[in-house]
């Protein structure tokens, strides 16, 4: 279903795997994490 979204938003090429498009995912949450608690931290 992410897969599918991806590539037809044209977010990514059908050379995407489910599992490339889940670790993208926890990878961006991880990153908005981080950024959000050094905002706190501040």
């Amino acid at each position: 279903m992410l897969q599918e979204y991806a590539v037809e938003a044209g977010l990514a090429t059908t050379e995407l795997t489910p599992t490339m498009a889940r670790l993208a995912v926890e990878v961006g949450d991880r990153v908005f994490q981080l950024a959000y608690e050094t905002e706190i931290a501040r």
